[in-house]
C-alpha cells in the first residue's frame, strides 16, 4: 500500500479522522500497511502493546476469556467487531500499555500498524496533537464501553425472556 493509501485510510478512521492534514502528515511516517490471512492472533489479553492498528480491509473480532468458575474452562467472549476505519490496540498509548482484551482476524485483512512509542513522544512534542488524539481517543473508549454496555443490556433481557 502506498503512502498516500495508509493516509487516506488514517484520515477516513475513528482516531485519526478529524485531524488536520499537518497533524497526519506527522503521523503518516510512524505507520506501513500490513496483510494478514485469517484466524491470526495480534495480542492476548493483558500483553504488553507497542503497536496500535486501524482496519484498512476486513474484519477483527476484540475477544476476551471469561472464567465461569475458579477451576472451571474459560469461554471466549467477542466483545467487539472492529470494520474498515477502526481502531484497536488503543493500550498501547495510555500505560501501562496492557491489552483489555485479544485481537484475531476474521478472514484476510489490511491492517495499517503504527509504532506507539513514537507516536506517544510525538503527542508529548506537539501539546496540540496530543491533545486532539487524546479528545478523540476517550471518545472511542467511551463509545466502545456505551456499545457494550447495550450488549451486556440485550443479553440480560434475553436470559430474562427465558425464564419468564
Amino acid at each position: 500500500m502506498t503512502t498516500d493509501g495508509i493516509g487516506r485510510t488514517l484520515s477516513d478512521s475513528d482516531l485519526f479522522g478529524s485531524l488536520t492534514q499537518d497533524d497526519l502528515a506527522a503521523i503518516l511516517p510512524l505507520a506501513t500497511s500490513k496483510s494478514y490471512q485469517g484466524g491470526v492472533t495480534l495480542f492476548r489479553q493483558n500483553q504488553k502493546l507497542d503497536t496500535l492498528y486501524v482496519v484498512d480491509q476486513g474484519l477483527v473480532h476484540l475477544t476476551m476469556g471469561v472464567q465461569i468458575w475458579e477451576r472451571g474452562a474459560v469461554l471466549t467472549s467477542i466483545v467487539s467487531s472492529i470494520e474498515k476505519g477502526g481502531t484497536f490496540g488503543w493500550p498501547a498509548l495510555v500505560e501501562p500499555n496492557l491489552a483489555t482484551f485479544a485481537a484475531e482476524t476474521v478472514g484476510r485483512c489490511q491492517l495499517i500498524e503504527i509504532e506507539a512509542p513514537k507516536l506517544r513522544e510525538l503527542m508529548e512534542q506537539d501539546h496540540s496533537l496530543g491533545f486532539r488524539l487524546t479528545t478523540n481517543l476517550v471518545n472511542l473508549v467511551a463509545d466502545r464501553l456505551r456499545a457494550t454496555q447495550e450488549s451486556v443490556q440485550s443479553l440480560r433481557a434475553e436470559d430474562l425472556k427465558e425464564h419468564l
